[in-house]
């Protein structure tokens, strides 16, 4: 009997000790429940907006992905019907969900929603846009662009320029001013934004221009005639064939990029049919070899080895994404959360190609101290920025390379095959408060073996 007593003890306090992982595991398989997102759209005059197109998509917080599939990470669209109403189902994996609302001639609207049952109800409110008169600033806004109607200059986080005609006149990243740009003489014919990135298009598509408002102050110009950037003598600039590199006095720098051979002449760069504008590193000082790292990455996105580069920041506990896409078969899906990144990429191409994921310092604390996994298999590091910058060459090998900087990392990741995979990067580090409560855990479940025990002992005393 006292034997019996001792085992039956040491049952219960195993199963008092091990309950929050019992616990979570049954939580985990009851959130993974059917929902319906529904609602309706309307214009600012109380008007029901048909054909808008409702894009949802998962939110990444605290859920545990390790037994998550694809499936959780997709995104689902529709929609809206005549009467402006919506309607989606969906398995609800996450907590929470961002809901993305476009039409041509309105402005986007974006909102979250907490699933708290089986269905939730979101209205969006969609405001026109009105095309400026011809013979003023053409001014754009999209993602969190400010725009001075009177002046024609567009403010975003990071981008910010003023557009007349086929010119682009003070582009600026960070309130650094860096170049007046010319490449045609024709209005635009169309102007149209998903998210953070913007797309001009001139007559007959004479020429288009795509800019994105991030850190890398991506800028692509496709046109029919001469492509002119003019800077100031603030930056140094050299040539080599068709790559221009650009720095200044306090470590800034940046390329031009095409697939022709580039022209300089008197701090005027001229290109012929197509180039790329893009800061290296996050516009960041990097405390790697950035003048080493800038230039290769630069010359393997002209070689074809880079298929994207993503950039992603915290503002004040949103995680927000811009992936630009230089090899068009090619598609990331990115999500974050404190100390995670999450990114499903996919591509018809069956070329190796590279990854860049620049971050900034709040994503990861402990920079040095990742763990990076491909479809849930933990990668190894590559040998040096030579090694991941060329996919191929480790066979069917996915490797990664870390550069640090002072406020951010770059982190890249080079995929031999493509077709649809999840990469996770995962900091080793734990936060503060998720450490407390383990051990305000562990500290109760200690208590009640100990109390457990000794009731167990009092009872074989008497």
């Amino acid at each position: 009997m006292v034997r019996d007593r001792k085992v039956t003890i040491l049952v219960v306090s195993l199963l008092i000790l091990f309950s929050p992982v019992v616990l979570a595991t049954f939580a985990c398989a009851a959130d993974v429940q059917s929902i319906t997102i529904s609602g309706k759209v309307f214009d600012s005059d109380g008007n029901p907006v048909a054909y808008a197109t409702v894009t949802v998509k998962g939110v990444l917080q605290s859920e545990d992905l390790s037994e998550l599939g694809l499936e959780a990470f997709k995104s689902y669209t529709t929609t809206t019907s005549l009467d402006g109403s919506y309607q989606l189902q969906l398995k609800a994996y996450f907590s929470m969900y961002m809901i993305t609302v476009s039409k041509d001639g309105y402005k986007p609207a974006t909102d979250t929603v907490t699933v708290t049952g089986d269905s939730v109800t979101k209205d969006f409110s969609l405001e026109r846009e009105t095309p400026p008169p011809a013979d003023v600033w053409i001014y754009a806004q999209f993602g969190k662009f400010d725009v001075n109607r009177n002046t024609g200059e567009i403010t975003g986080d990071y981008v910010s320029f003023r557009i007349q005609n086929g010119s682009i006149l003070s582009y600026s990243v960070k309130d650094r001013v860096l170049f007046d740009v010319i490449y045609s003489n024709a209005l635009f014919e169309s102007i149209k934004s998903s998210g953070s990135e913007l797309i001009i298009t001139g007559p007959g598509e004479s020429y288009e221009v795509v800019v994105h408002d991030n850190p890398t102050g991506y800028l692509k110009i496709l046109s029919g005639n001469d492509i002119i950037f003019s800077f100031s003598n603030e930056y140094s600039l050299t040539l080599d064939k068709n790559l221009v590199n650009i720095s200044s006095a306090d470590n800034f720098s940046a390329s031009i990029l095409s697939t022709n051979d580039l022209e300089l002449e008197n701090s005027v760069v001229t290109a012929k049919g197509n180039m790329l504008f893009r800061i290296t590193g996050l516009a960041r000082e990097f405390e790697s070899d950035l003048a080493e790292a800038r230039e290769l990455i630069d010359k393997a996105i002209l070689e074809g080895k880079v298929g994207a580069e993503t950039s992603i920041r915290n503002e004040s506990g949103v995680y927000e994404d811009d992936s630009m896409i230089y090899d068009s078969s090619i598609s990331i899906d990115v999500n974050a959360s404190p100390s995670e990144i999450l990114l499903v990429v996919d591509g018809k191409n069956t070329q190796g190609k590279t990854i860049v994921i620049n971050t900034d310092k709040s994503i990861f604390k402990n920079l040095d101290k990742i763990n990076i996994t491909y479809d849930n298999k933990p990668i190894d590091m590559a040998d040096d920025i030579f090694d991941v910058l060329d996919p191929t060459d480790d066979g069917s090998n996915v490797e990664y390379g870390l550069f640090l900087g002072k406020n951010g990392a770059q982190i890249l990741v080079s995929i031999p095959h493509f077709s649809k995979h999840v990469i996770r990067i995962l900091s080793f580090s734990i936060e503060p408060e998720i450490l407390m409560q383990y051990v305000a855990i562990a500290i109760f479940c200690g208590v009640i073996v100990i109390v457990m025990a000794s009731f167990g002992m009092f009872r074989k005393t008497y």
